[in-house]
């Protein structure tokens, strides 16, 4: 199990074994357990995620 500590619309990005990835963000500061195996590499990003106020 990985554990990974989220920042406040800080995009995080998981990159899989066989070179996929995907981004995850949370709206408030948390840790996450995910059940994933552990090559699985977990990177978080610089940039704050900017909100769409087009909605």
């Amino acid at each position: 199990m990985l554990k990974h500590q989220h920042y406040k619309d800080r995009p995080v990005k998981l990159t899989f074994p066989d070179g996929s990835h995907g981004y995850i963000h949370t709206d408030r500061r948390c840790d996450v357990y995910y059940d994933l195996p552990p090559q699985v590499k977990i990177e978080a990003r610089n940039e704050p995620q900017q909100k769409d106020e087009s909605k």
